[in-house]
């Protein structure tokens, strides 16, 4: 991009270079501001997948976000742990962890299916098949040998993906599954509620947050010493309503519980589809649409095994370092009990772009569209989590902003600061608290301001 002369640089280059930059960040920018909605988000290069979601979510009654990240779970588990994406001493692997959060019984089951388990139901079927015929090989083999040993080795059970399990069991399946083994389970609640029940028996929350790594993993216990060079362990999931209001505390902040989950809300169109549409819609998604779900998992199952590393362009780098940029300044207008959240969604543009840029079946390097649709991605993310915390996270520091951003949710209008002040005058010695509390949820980018007549009021954007 930019020229030497004799160690110098030209002022024309540094004018390219100046425009260059100022173009990525134009691009950056337009990332940011789309994030509001992911509805055209595979239009440009795979339209028939597009219209599938868009009819899978519909005939779910979820908007397109929710389906889109269901979909972008199923993917994560099914590509594994065997491609990288390499920035410097950055290296990262296509790992998500997603929790849907909702209330129960609002058909997170029926989404996940449809957005890809069904197809990975199969292929753990196809597996476990496989793993049936060479046991009873191994076990004729067992028969005819005159020691009873026989000659074959002992196999294992092979599977992608399986419902939640002991971190025992887990790592033990994990070790005869070295490409990575998913937990995909429609209720997350034992695993979260479970989060603490072994304190002063060990550290196994602790041990299983080390997946999230995708790094070496080892689960010494007192009979055996299990070891993993490289885990891949992603987790896609629901828990109720009522549960993520019990994680946001300061416990499940400090350890980096919270941080690692991507929230998503499992966000309902307005209005809502009656039954009999819903069914409709459903009934008009044609095989080609169905496939376009089934080709996407079963393209990332087949090359699963296939160790591959990705670099990125070098525009495709400056962005998505630009992007880190914003976030740090994000973080640093927010609580600071989420610099953690703003920390690991760093890790996730990378993530994003790797799993993007293989489900594009691209060759080469990653290019700085695909990173640029990951960044929309992240700042998706980026707002629900503003959102959970904001609205379920509250110290005896920080309570206060809770109160004033359900207040601005359950109100169908927007409220001006003295209206806001008459609410909770037991609270707060004048309108100044108020003020600075609405000022700080305006920076985050959850409240906004609105003039109604000659006054000013303030409205909280829904984003869940």
């Amino acid at each position: 991009m930019t020229n030497v002369n004799n160690n110098t640089f030209e002022a024309k280059d540094l004018d390219e270079m100046s425009e260059h930059e100022g173009a990525l960040k134009n691009g950056l920018k337009q990332s940011l501001e789309g994030s509001d909605t992911l509805k055209n988000f595979f239009t440009d290069w795979n339209p028939i997948l597009q219209i599938a979601l868009e009819k899978i979510a519909r005939g779910h009654n979820v908007t397109f976000d929710t389906a889109l990240a269901a979909f972008l779970g199923m993917c994560s588990v099914a590509i594994g742990g065997n491609k990288r994406i390499v920035s410097g001493k950055w290296e990262e692997k296509g790992l998500l962890w997603m929790a849907f959060h909702a209330p129960t019984g609002k058909g997170k089951t029926p989404l996940f299916r449809d957005c890809g388990r069904e197809v990975m139901a199969k292929k753990n079927e196809e597996l476990y098949n496989e793993y049936s015929v060479q046991q009873r090989d191994v076990e004729r083999s067992r028969e005819t040998s005159p020691d009873g040993r026989g000659e074959r080795p002992e196999v294992f059970p092979k599977m992608i993906w399986t419902t939640y399990v002991t971190l025992e069991t887990l790592t033990n399946t994990h070790i005869n599954n070295p490409s990575g083994i998913g937990l995909i389970h429609d209720e997350l609640d034992a695993l979260i509620s479970g989060r603490n029940q072994y304190k002063g028996k060990g550290d196994d929350v602790q041990k299983m947050l080390e997946f999230w790594n995708g790094r070496e993993f080892s689960n010494p216990t007192m009979n055996k010493y299990r070891y993993l060079p490289d885990s891949f362990v992603p987790i896609i999931g629901g828990i109720q309503t009522d549960l993520l209001k019990k994680i946001f505390n300061a416990e499940d902040i400090a350890n980096g519980f919270v941080a690692r989950f991507l929230l998503v809300p499992f966000r309902h169109p307005v209005p809502p589809l009656i039954d009999s549409e819903r069914k409709k819609i459903r009934d008009t998604i044609s095989l080609e649409e169905w496939n376009s779900i089934s080709l996407m998992i079963e393209q990332l199952v087949k090359g699963r095994n296939i160790k591959e590393q990705f670099q990125l362009e070098k525009d495709a780098e400056t962005l998505i370092y630009l992007q880190h940029d914003e976030l740090t300044k994000e973080s640093n207008k927010n609580l600071q009990e989420m610099e953690s959240s703003f920390n690991k969604l760093k890790t996730y543009s990378f993530r994003f772009s790797l799993l993007l840029h293989c489900m594009k079946g691209e060759m080469g390097k990653i290019s700085a569209k695909t990173v640029a649709d990951a960044i929309t991605l992240v700042q998706w993310f980026t707002d629900n989590m503003k959102d959970a915390f904001y609205s379920n996270y509250s110290s005896e520091n920080d309570k206060n902003f809770k109160k004033i951003l359900e207040r601005l949710r359950q109100t169908p209008h927007p409220l001006s600061i003295k209206e806001l002040y008459s609410s909770f005058r037991r609270s707060f010695k004048g309108y100044q608290p108020i003020r600075e509390i609405i000022c700080k949820l305006q920076q985050a980018g959850i409240v906004k301001e609105d003039i109604v007549g000659k006054e000013i009021k303030y409205s909280a954007k829904p984003f869940l």
